[in-house]
């Protein structure tokens, strides 16, 4: 089972745990107070189908082709997670990767970015906001190796930062067959240059 469809199957099972004790709890209430409790069901049902179709609603894209105002690192670096994992997503689209889904995250600085090839090889990508001086270093590049294995196992790794990182993370990288993406990297990929990547997407 891929990655993205346990992102999906997760997501629903949420979703339907929340309206099963939203159920219960109603229920309840009806028991104790139906005249209060009637009206009040009116309003908890029409929350839950905004809710519903706010977090179904189709993923804005960031268009990221050359134009009069083509996206620089410099924009990038006052973009926020949420915009960063947008943009990651938007250029694996332009890059002809299929399936791109990027679930919304409940981290402010890490987000992800589900995908495939056109061969069929699964592609996930963990998109890092950092300041532009910061360095990661090889603890981070351990806990996305640890989080890319078992049920979350994908074939293609990208870890893409917006800072750079350290020999020691490009050393563990190279060796465990992690892309490594930094704001060098992310710059050359924002003007359609080749990067890290560029191989495992033509294979």
């Amino acid at each position: 089972m891929s990655a993205d469809v346990l992102v999906r199957f997760a997501d629903w099972m949420v979703r339907a745990v929340v309206v099963v004790v939203l159920l219960f709890a109603y229920l309840a209430w009806m028991e104790r107070d139906p005249i209060a409790a009637l009206p009040a069901g009116g309003v908890v049902l029409i929350a839950v189908s905004a809710w519903h179709r706010v977090t179904q609603a189709p993923e804005p894209e960031m268009s990221c082709a050359a134009g009069p105002a083509p996206i620089s690192i410099a924009d990038v670096d006052r973009m926020t997670c949420r915009e960063l994992q947008l943009l990651v997503a938007s250029l694996l689209r332009r890059d002809d990767v299929g399936g791109v889904h990027a679930p919304t995250s409940r981290v402010d600085l890490s987000s992800e970015v589900l995908g495939h090839t056109s061969t069929g090889r699964s592609l996930l990508v963990r998109c890092h906001r950092d300041a532009p001086r910061r360095r990661v270093g090889a603890t981070a590049v351990h806990r996305f190796l640890d989080d890319t294995h078992g049920a979350r196992a994908t074939d293609i790794p990208v870890l893409v930062t917006t800072g750079r990182f350290t020999r020691s993370a490009l050393a563990l990288g190279d060796s465990r067959g992690l892309v490594l993406l930094d704001r060098t990297q992310l710059a050359a990929w924002l003007t359609g240059r080749p990067t890290r990547l560029s191989p495992h997407l033509a294979v």
